[in-house]
Parts: C-alpha cells; sequence; structure tokens
C-alpha cells in the first residue's frame, strides 16, 4: 500500500511534454485534482520554475512573430482598413509580445498557487561535490560534449538526495535519461517519463476496478468499440495535419507543401492500455495507445508547370498533382468510461486523440494518374457551328438587317 501524500517531483521538460496545457482539461490540471485530494505534494525547483519562464516567453515571442507575420502577408492583398472594418477584425488584431509574455506567466503563477507546488532551493547544496562530479564524470555529467554542461542539473540531483530517500521517498518524473540515471539503485527514489504513469500508480490502490478495467480493455469488444471510435474520428479527418515534407537534422526540408488532404482509409492494428488517470465515481479516464494504417489522398501544386505573372505577384497558372500516402502511427488516445458498479458493466463514452501525420509516421508513398481531361478539336468546332446557325434563325430579320 502506498502511504498518501507521495512527494513528487517533476522536471521541466515535463511543461514541454505537455505544450503546457494548463487548461482544465490538462494533465497538469489533473495534477492539481490529485494535490487537492491530498494524493500528492509537489515539488519543483527555482532552476524548473526559472526555465519553464524562460520557455514560456521564448514561445510568446515566437507565436507573436509568426502571426504578426503572417498578418502582414495578407495585408499585401487586401486592404487593411477594409479588414479591420469587418466582422472578422478581431482575427486580425496586432499581438502585444510583452502583454502576451505577462499573460502566460499568470497562468503558470496560478498553476503554482492551485497546486501548492513547494519550490526548492539551492542554498545548502555542496558546490565543491559538484565540481569534484564535473571532473569525474558522474552523472548527471557524462564523458560527452552535449552532457558537460549539466550543472541546473546537478545542482537538483544533490539537492533531492539531501532533502530525500529512504525515510522521505521521492517520485520524480523527467525525460531526460542522464537526470533520472542519477538516482538509479538509490533507494527512497522511483523515476518515471509521464505524468500520467504517476496517477496510474494512485488509481492501481483500488484494485477491483482497476483489474476489471484493464481486462475490459485488452478484450475483442472493447478493441471493436474503440478501435470503430477511433476509425470514425480518423475518416472525419478535419483537424489531421498530413505533413509531406521530410526534414534532416539540420532542419532542410524537401518534399510536398499538401493543399488538400483527404484521408480515404483506416484501419486499427492494435490498442493497448497505458494508465488509468483519473477515477470519478462512475467515470473513469485512462489513456491507450493505438496502432492504425491510415491512407490519404493528397495534392500539391507541380513546381515545374508554374507560370508567375510578375505585374500582380501571383501565380496565373498552377497545376495540381496528386500522391497516395500511407502512415502506421502510434498514438496515445484518452478514453472516457462509464462504470455501472450494479451490474459490474463498463461503457466507452469518448474517445479523443490529437494526430499528426508527417515523415515519422508514413511507411508508403506512390503517385496518382489521374485521366486528363482531352478536348477533341473537330467536335469541339462543330459545336460552335451549330450554335451559331441557331443564333441566326433566333435572330430572323434582325440579323439580316
Amino acid at each position: 500500500m502506498i502511504k498518501f501524500p507521495i512527494s513528487l517531483f517533476i522536471d521541466s521538460n515535463i511543461f514541454d511534454s505537455s505544450k503546457y496545457d494548463f487548461s482544465s482539461n490538462g494533465v497538469l490540471n489533473l495534477l492539481i485534482d490529485y494535490v487537492n485530494e491530498k494524493k500528492i505534494k509537489l515539488y519543483i525547483s527555482h532552476i524548473v520554475e526559472g526555465e519553464v519562464r524562460e520557455h514560456l516567453n521564448k514561445k510568446a515571442a515566437h507565436l507573436c512573430n509568426a502571426i504578426n507575420k503572417e498578418r502582414e502577408e495578407h495585408f499585401k492583398k487586401i486592404s487593411e482598413n477594409l479588414v479591420m472594418e469587418s466582422s472578422i477584425s478581431h482575427i486580425f488584431n496586432r499581438i502585444n509580445k510583452k502583454a502576451l509574455k505577462e499573460e502566460l506567466n499568470l497562468v503558470f503563477d496560478n498553476f503554482l498557487l492551485n497546486s501548492k507546488a513547494i519550490i526548492l532551493d539551492s542554498k545548502s547544496v555542496d558546490c565543491n561535490q559538484i565540481v569534484n562530479d564535473y571532473f569525474n564524470y558522474t552523472l548527471p555529467f557524462e564523458n560527452k560534449e552535449s552532457k558537460r554542461n549539466e550543472f541546473p542539473d546537478a545542482l537538483m540531483v544533490s539537492k533531492l538526495k539531501m532533502d530525500f530517500g529512504i525515510k522521505c521517498p521521492l517520485y520524480i518524473v523527467s525525460n531526460d535519461k542522464g537526470f533520472c540515471k542519477s538516482f538509479s539503485n538509490i533507494e527512497g527514489f522511483k523515476t518515471f517519463d509521464k505524468l500520467k504513469d504517476i496517477f496510474d500508480i494512485i488509481n492501481q490502490q483500488q484494485k477491483s476496478i482497476y483489474e476489471t478495467v484493464v481486462q475490459y480493455i485488452n478484450s475483442e469488444k472493447a478493441f471493436k468499440i474503440i478501435g470503430d471510435k477511433i476509425k470514425d474520428k480518423i475518416l472525419d479527418n478535419n483537424n489531421i495535419e498530413i505533413d509531406g515534407n521530410d526534414y534532416d537534422r539540420k532542419g532542410y526540408m524537401n518534399g510536398y507543401d499538401f493543399i488538400n488532404t483527404e484521408i480515404v482509409k483506416a484501419s486499427i492494428l492494435s490498442v493497448k492500455f497505458l494508465s488509468m488517470d483519473k477515477i470519478v465515481e462512475s467515470s473513469i479516464s485512462l489513456t491507450i495507445e493505438s496502432h492504425c494504417n491510415i491512407f490519404a489522398e493528397c495534392s500539391y501544386y507541380d513546381d515545374e508547370n508554374k507560370i508567375w505573372d510578375s505585374e500582380d505577384k501571383d501565380y496565373i497558372y498552377l497545376e495540381s498533382t496528386y500522391i497516395n500516402e500511407e502512415h502506421e502511427p502510434i498514438f496515445d488516445c484518452e478514453v472516457s468510461l462509464k462504470y455501472n458498479d450494479d451490474e459490474n458493466c463498463l461503457f466507452v463514452e469518448k474517445v479523443d486523440f490529437s494526430l499528426i501525420l508527417d515523415q515519422s509516421t508514413r511507411v508508403n508513398r506512390s503517385d496518382i494518374f489521374k485521366d486528363k481531361l482531352v478536348f477533341d478539336v473537330n467536335k469541339y468546332a462543330r459545336n460552335i457551328e451549330d450554335d451559331v446557325k441557331e443564333l441566326e434563325w433566333a435572330l430572323g430579320n434582325n440579323y439580316d438587317k
């Protein structure tokens, strides 16, 4: 049995992986629920706090630059005055970078307040020991160039080892493998790479319902029901992005900028239980892993046949080319279940996921050869001649005059 509340430390990369989703539906808000239920006592370090704020500021700046740049591009082709006096003017309001940074940091402040996060400082850390660890390649320092600047991690590791251990166990969530290795085989520390792993451990304490749910998810019945819901949502592909470009490690790209995409076929290869995220009375939230096979028909403009109008600064001729893409993504799905305790039955209410198809999911690509429209010139000429004769007959004497 686990003694609640458990002490939990989360690294800054967990905020990154959650995309800083502090909304009511986000995983970070779910963390607050467990804090309020006195099942989790949350810790972060002042280094994590600083890194999160730095990342939020950078994302705010990037977002502002991208949106304002797109705004200017549109106003090269249509009057800004016209748009700003229209019903869609609010969409094109210029974004204030400083104000957005302050707003995002305020959201983070509210998270720290609502989660009752305890912020650890580094005042009592032995810096001499950290220097020795650096020269002895002791984790988190490693004999790699990329790992020689891990002083912030080293401070956190030292602080956590000082404050926690056998008498005060600590759960650590970080997807930094080097950071997690620093606690390997040390009693009193357990490391995980996802917040939902912690939620699953908590819900395992409700053994009966937990085992019932896992057994159900692994059944053929659940596979059919959940698979059909995933498939239907994929085929209704309004929110699924398909990226036709390939990128190398330096960011260079080649491929296709798709103008239209349509998912024409989808099949579910497998589903796998990952974690039970929340149990609230008869409602159960969990995460599964889905593996799918998807075929999409995509079109793009053929660069070799474009004709550019230098006066209008636009293309006067664009020819579309079509290709098929086959993808096999493996992605997480959030599943909502209803549990009837009297009948010991489970019902699937909703399946939700976000999915991007790109070079990491693509397994095949092939050209589509569409029939071209060919005109019969002689027939076309005869049709024109017939039309002229009908017009002459209709005009009668007026035509002769």
